[in-house]
């Protein structure tokens, strides 16, 4: 499914835009990891899709999986209701759960908010963006991402980190 930022609406938009803004000096120099699925979209980073009930699309993606200690890790979360009916989730309102053993540094500051209810519409997207300096040392990284909360769902992936 290819990515389309019109769909994405209200004060969602915004945010939208603004990790758009973040990611788009990552773009140019992605590179590419064997053991992630290419994601052409996204200059070479790799994507994640995960298929759940009700026509619910989880969609990770990564732009630069092949990082050195120092360069700024984001991933961005997109979840889809490919569905024909109205679904009511629970997602993390400012940036994802991430859970890993790789050093990560804050590299914004986050929102006070943790959660909220969404009624998704049949073709309705939401986004949301995490990320950070990569503080570790060299070597590949098991992650997990979570964006829906309930019903919980986490996607699993590797990160390289390579010599600075």
């Amino acid at each position: 499914m290819k990515c389309d930022p019109r769909r994405v609406t209200g004060r969602r938009s915004k945010q939208r835009g603004l990790a758009l803004l973040l990611l788009s000096g990552l773009l140019a120099c992605a590179e590419t990891d064997p053991v992630q699925v290419l994601d052409e979209e996204w200059g070479g980073g790799f994507l994640v899709e995960h298929e759940l009930p009700e026509g619910i699309q989880v969609a990770i993606r990564v732009a630069k999986p092949r990082l050195a200690p120092g360069e700024i890790f984001i991933v961005e979360s997109r979840v889809t209701n490919n569905g024909t009916r109205v679904q009511r989730l629970r997602l993390r309102t400012c940036g994802l759960d991430i859970l890993t053993d790789m050093v990560l540094e804050p590299a914004w500051a986050s929102c006070f908010v943790y959660a909220e209810e969404v009624m998704l519409a049949p073709g309705e997207s939401v986004v949301q963006v995490e990320g950070g300096y990569v503080r570790a040392t060299r070597g590949r990284y098991h992650l997990r991402v979570r964006h829906i909360l309930s019903p919980p769902t986490w996607h699993d992936m590797m990160i390289v980190v390579r010599p600075g």
